[in-house]
């Protein structure tokens, strides 16, 4: 079963130390989960204050970069939390499942809709030098949002229909997050050199729509294949 998912980090000393010394303190895997989403309600209103600001460049760039950190400490949560139950906790609470994946649903919307709204802001103050009409950019961002809410159902999905957690995808959460991340710091230069805030944050959205919708595409053709496996096993015996 493959339950977990696959991280690099997560065999690393730093993460190790990390979860052990919370594990110590006390911390539980839940209360490392609800930090997240409160992280990524922090990075969404940094950035939906900061549409008040477009075309002051310092203003604009601070925004960007704390909501990029907000991103990746929100994947660090991510990390922590299961370590903490797994490595150091003894397992996952009774209520664990529910928190480890719950709020990450509800972060993902969040930072792909508050970095949409940045976006659409920005498209209506330049509109010289948008690619996309403002309103074609908001919908972008609600349409990889939404996507991004259905692949974690279809790799639930896959556990469901007795195969596993199908975590494979070009943009799987991960991915996702490094998408806002790199974008949302791209942006600040591009802030810098054009004073405008909407060329990047565009092409980012597009990418998340196009790659989230495949991976959505792939996991659904995986689960099918495995379930026909399954199924031809089951048979044999």
């Amino acid at each position: 079963m493959q339950d977990r998912r696959p991280i690099a980090s997560r065999d690393t000393r730093l993460a190790h130390a990390a979860a052990r010394t919370l594990a110590g303190m006390g911390v539980t895997a839940n209360a490392i989960s609800i930090a997240s989403v409160v992280l990524a309600v922090m990075g969404a209103v940094v950035l939906v204050t900061a549409v008040n600001f477009i075309g002051d460049t310092w203003r604009c760039n601070v925004a960007l970069v704390l909501f990029a950190a907000s991103v990746q400490l929100r994947l660090v949560c991510n990390l922590l939390d299961g370590m903490v139950a797994i490595e150091y906790g003894g397992g996952p609470s009774v209520l664990g499942g529910i928190y480890n994946d719950f709020p990450d649903r509800i972060s993902d919307v969040l930072f792909i809709a508050a970095f949409g709204f940045f976006a659409r802001a920005a498209a209506t103050a330049a509109p010289h030098a948008a690619l996309l009409h403002a309103d074609h950019v908001e919908r972008c961002a609600w349409v990889a949002a939404v996507l991004a809410v259905i692949t974690a159902y279809v790799r639930c999905l896959g556990a469901a229909c007795g195969t596993h957690h199908v975590f494979e995808g070009v943009m799987a959460k991960a991915q996702r997050m490094a998408v806002l991340t790199v974008a949302a710091l791209l942006t600040c230069a591009e802030g810098a050199v054009a004073r405008t805030w909407c060329r990047v944050p565009t092409v980012a959205l597009l990418a998340l729509v196009a790659g989230t919708a495949h991976t959505i595409y792939h996991r659904v053709v995986v689960i099918a294949r495995l379930m026909h496996e399954n199924a031809r096993g089951a048979k044999a015996q």
